[in-house]
């Protein structure tokens, strides 16, 4: 939800209201042995969005302010929250314990920009979840409940480095659990430059509906190369990414590639695994691709340590 503050702390200036309506879509995959598909469309309008996010419907309302951004939006998504459907035990998807899992409600925040790239906020969601059968399901439901959710970040911004400090609590179904989480990302603005991602989180009395979701390569999880999309649920957790590459303009275009070594560290256990990183952009068109493979995951017979991830697509101009 944060992802259009980099632009405003570069000092860009908006672009004139328009009554045009564009689209952007993406179509994308996560290969691996529980292998899941992505498909993005947003028409957008002014300040109001109107999104399909694979599973997700979302309507969103993003007013600039004179000295920030706020967001008001209704979500709702439906069947495969959270993975709930594919889930993995000890080293293989694990279909006794999926389930479908749903939620629907609002969520908003308001962000201040502050001097010297850094920036201040608040946001809350309520949300109502509730679950369902699969045809392999052995284990019993959780029950519906209400979490709702409250938290404050502050962060700073600029070309080369983002960090971002988040702490909130959650009131899931009766249960208070409280959090801290940060993320800092690193990249030099120059062709061959090293990269670095650190992204760690302290948190207390979650449950299947509030632990991260690490593994995979895509953007929607905390990234291990190797692991299944979403594979391991954390409370507490440490990850870093390191590595580098290269990056710049090729026939009026722009590549970049990495290569990076992923480790997340929980409950005392590290995993492990290396991976290439690399995408390509022209105008309002991009492909991003990346695999990975970890000889460090635990497995079973007949399950591979690797993973791939691959989307196209067009952006809003």
């Amino acid at each position: 939800m944060l992802l259009w503050i980099p632009a405003a702390l570069a000092g860009e200036t908006p672009a004139a209201p328009t009554r045009e309506t564009t689209v952007a879509f993406q179509v994308g995959a996560d290969i691996n042995a529980s292998p899941h598909g992505l498909l993005t469309v947003e028409a957008r309008r002014r300040d109001v969005t109107l999104g399909l996010y694979t599973d997700t419907v979302q309507l969103r309302w993003d007013p600039s302010l004179e000295t920030g951004r706020a967001w008001l939006a209704a979500r709702s998504e439906f069947g495969v929250a959270g993975l709930m459907p594919s889930p993995w035990t000890d080293g293989a998807p694990d279909p006794t314990r999926a389930m479908m899992a749903s939620y629907a409600g609002p969520e908003g925040g308001v962000v201040r920009y502050l001097p010297r790239g850094t920036y201040a906020g608040v946001d809350a969601a309520a949300r109502y979840w509730w679950f369902a059968d699969t045809a392999t399901t052995e284990v019993d439901l959780l029950d519906p409940r209400w979490v709702l959710s409250g938290s404050g970040f502050v962060g700073w911004w600029t070309d080369e480095a983002q960090l971002v400090v988040r702490a909130g609590v959650d009131r899931n179904g009766t249960t208070w659990s409280p959090r801290v989480s940060g993320e800092l990302t690193a990249r030099p603005e120059r062709p061959l430059g090293p990269r670095l991602e650190l992204r760690g989180q302290v948190a207390d009395a979650q449950d299947e509906v509030l632990l991260a979701r690490v593994g995979g390569l895509n953007p929607y999880v905390v990234p291990l190369a190797g692991a299944g999309w979403g594979e391991f649920w954390m409370e507490d957790y440490l990850a870093a990414r390191a590595g580098g590459g290269w990056r710049g303009p090729i026939a009026a275009s722009e590549l970049r590639i990495d290569a990076v070594a992923d480790i997340v560290t929980s409950e005392g256990v590290s995993r492990t695994g290396l991976g290439l990183d690399g995408g390509w952009s022209k105008g309002r068109w991009s492909v991003d691709v990346a695999g990975g493979y970890s000889p460090f995951i635990a497995r079973q017979e007949g399950v591979g340590a690797w993973s791939a991830w691959l989307a196209v697509g067009r952006g809003h101009p």
